[in-house]
């Protein structure tokens, strides 16, 4: 949208301050008493989520749009009916729902975009699933590039923009609440299925909760369950582990100690008293199971560096044995061993060893380090059952093996409070970008953005 505005020098400045977007304004006149000038203003544009009928979530809440349009920013909506926040909130803010995004400088989603849907030459923002390469996202890169499009993968966005650095924008706590809830409804239909009953049973998927705070209010009730009645002795002691001590995994922990619990290290779960009022709760990093092929010091750089050129691991000799249910959120790739294979389950069941009922696999990496999460599972069907003696996978829970969950949409189980955090800082990401100019080289735009932006640019 253009702008006429008459206004006289004084004024100039103070104008270009509420629209903020000097790249998108225009002087055509001035003398000493006024001056005319045209302004577009800079504009952002939110698309409708497609990628599932369970995305629910947005980039930016309409307290975000408030924030943009008080700034002088155009927001542009596309309406949907299955957004956790309606049009009519996002209109009330000061946004225009259209399905026209063609006016907006930067486009934001948060799945993946339709390739067909990519406007050409546009700035988007959203999670793009292609910087393993990912094969079934190849078709999306491919258009980027023939569009000329800049994208930026909120992946991408890390600390002082450094490859592998710490990431600045997620929603991994909210994957790790939302994952830890849907573990807990997952091991009590699990026990269900061998023959015991136990408070877990009352716990709900995530997204049947209107709030996480109802959510915890359920979980508190399971807990004074466990205090009051304890669990079923063949059970004790119930042990849940949690890999690594990242956004996820706080996430899952924070679920996780509303619960009558007590922390342990690794090194103590061979020891553990088989107390039934409580559950107890350990966090494993990777220096707590990596060993050196040489029997030398755990090294991170080194790790990281070299991973199984160097080490490998001992988490299904020293962990898994003594694990009540997993709840894995390292990240994985090739470059570092597993925690656990089929072929350690399986050893492990040939020794009658099947103290493991349930792995809540919140990274949901298929194939990954936790080697037997054959596929995804979906938010209305989170759980199948790894049959370790057969080495597949069945949808009933009745049998004999391992209850798998990997569901890779876990934040929109609980849309609103994980749009909220997200767009909290999304918001101020979207300032200089909005100044800046998708057209120039990419080398020159490190001078125009910071180098979080800058670093997460994947076409341009």
């Amino acid at each position: 949208m253009r702008l006429a505005n008459t206004v006289n020098s004084s004024m100039l400045s103070a104008t270009r301050c509420a629209v903020f977007g000097l790249p998108h304004a225009r002087r055509i006149m001035q003398n000493s008493s006024q001056a005319t000038i045209s302004v577009t203003r800079p504009c952002v544009g939110i698309v409708r989520e497609v990628y599932s009928k369970w995305e629910r979530r947005a980039p930016l809440c309409p307290q975000h749009v408030r924030e943009l349009t008080k700034d002088g920013v155009s927001v542009h909506v596309q309406p949907s009916k299955s957004r956790v926040f309606t049009d009519k909130e996002y209109e009330e803010a000061g946004a225009k729902m259209t399905d026209d995004l063609s006016s907006a400088h930067v486009i934001l989603g948060v799945k993946q975009v339709p390739a067909e849907q990519l406007l050409h030459e546009k700035t988007y923002m959203f999670f793009s699933h292609t910087i393993k390469g990912q094969m079934a996202n190849m078709p999306l890169l491919h258009e980027c590039l023939r569009k000329k499009i800049r994208l930026i993968d909120y992946e991408c966005i890390t600390l002082g923009g450094k490859l592998n650095g710490k990431r600045q924008i997620a929603f991994g706590a909210w994957a790790g609440r939302a994952g830890m809830l849907n573990a807990l409804r997952g091991i009590g239909e699990r026990l269900l299925a061998k023959g015991y009953t136990s408070p877990f049973l009352n716990i709900g998927s995530s997204y049947m909760y209107s709030s996480f705070e109802d959510a915890k209010c359920a979980v508190q009730r399971v807990g004074e369950a466990i205090r009051s009645n304890g669990i079923h002795p063949d059970l004790a002691p119930f042990v849940v582990v949690f890999t690594s001590n990242g956004k996820a995994s706080q996430g899952a922990q924070e679920v996780f100690s509303l619960l009558p619990h007590q922390w342990v290290h690794p090194s103590q779960l061979k020891d553990l008293p088989a107390d039934t009022g409580h559950v107890f709760g350990c966090v494993v990093n990777v220096e707590d199971t990596a060993q050196h092929h040489l029997g030398e010091a755990f090294k991170r750089d080194e790790y990281y560096s070299h991973g199984v050129a160097r080490y490998t691991s001992n988490f299904h000799e020293t962990v898994a044995p003594f694990t009540s249910a997993l709840i894995n959120c390292t990240y994985w790739d090739e470059r570092f061993p597993r925690l656990l294979t089929k072929q350690h389950l399986t050893e492990h069941y040939e020794k009658g060893i099947k103290k493991l009922i349930a792995v809540a696999d919140i990274a949901c990496d298929v194939g990954g380090s936790v080697e037997f999460l054959e596929r995804i599972s979906s938010v209305e069907k989170p759980f199948y059952l790894y049959d370790v003696a057969n080495r597949c996978i069945v949808d009933s829970l009745d049998e004999d093996g391992v209850l798998m969950m990997g569901v890779d949409i876990l934040p929109s189980e609980l849309p609103r409070e994980a749009s909220m955090h997200f767009g909290e800082i999304l918001v101020n990401l979207l300032r200089p970008l909005l100044t800046s100019d998708p057209a120039t080289p990419y080398e020159e735009q490190g001078s125009q953005l910071p180098p979080e932006l800058h670093g997460a640019i994947i076409t341009n």
